[in-house]
């Protein structure tokens, strides 16, 4: 009596082969559908920031192109309340140089607070150094600087406010430039964004059959272009 055939596709090869292939198509088509998913969720969510960095890039680099918006300078002069004038009476620290470091004798936060409240001043204070004579306190922000110079004899003090353009608070921001942490982490990740989407478009490129090797080849041109133009034309 003859055995009929087993349709176990363990003692099958051609099953098992084409049980494999079913396997690693599904396999491909999920990977292909979840970098397009990230690619194109990734470009939705970094399409503010792309753009935005994109758009002040030209700004930035391209200054004569838009219309260049006059700075507003203003100038305030008063005097500080005797208790923010310091303790004189306090000895000043001494700094690793050698220099006499005078801060301890003064509350920085009250003159501060006291200059910003009495004259609306804007940015975050970015400098305050203290010498024996006089304050020097710098105000600063996305397209905006004040000077404040205070005599520590008298309390008196001179404010030059700089208020510039909207497209210099634009450039700035690009930059970073006195915008705080917050504004710093926006950039750092609008940059790893970026990096994201470039790689899952290399990841993407990988599984356009008959396309891949040429896309990757283009990829690598672009990059050794860029460096080029660095090399040969960047004084």
């Amino acid at each position: 009596m003859s055995q009929e055939p087993s349709d176990d596709s363990e003692s099958n090869p051609a099953r098992r082969d084409r049980a494999k292939s079913n396997q690693r198509k599904q396999r491909r088509r999920f990977q292909v559908w979840l970098a397009r998913w990230i690619h194109t969720y990734l470009s939705m969510l970094a399409f503010g920031t792309l753009f935005f960095f994109s758009f002040t890039g030209l700004t930035l680099n391209h200054t004569d192109w838009f219309f260049a918006e006059e700075s507003r300078t203003s100038e305030y002069a008063g005097q500080l309340e005797a208790g923010l004038l310091g303790n004189r009476d306090v000895d000043p620290l001494e700094s690793e140089d050698g220099q006499l470091d005078f801060s301890n004798q003064v509350d920085k936060l009250g003159v501060a607070e006291q200059l910003r409240k009495t004259h609306s001043l804007d940015g975050m204070v970015t400098n305050f150094s203290i010498d024996e004579f006089q304050y020097v306190i710098v105000f600063a922000g996305p397209g905006y600087v004040a000077d404040v110079f205070v005599d520590r004899e008298t309390g008196k003090y001179h404010i030059t406010e700089s208020v510039f353009g909207s497209f210099a608070v634009l450039n700035d921001l690009h930059k970073g430039r006195d915008s705080g942490l917050v504004w710093k982490t926006v950039i750092d990740i609008s940059a790893v964004l970026c990096m994201l989407l470039s790689m899952t478009g290399i990841w993407l490129m990988c599984y356009i059959r008959g396309r891949w090797l040429s896309g990757l080849i283009t990829g690598l041109c672009g990059c050794i272009l860029l460096w080029a133009i660095y090399f040969l034309f960047v004084p």
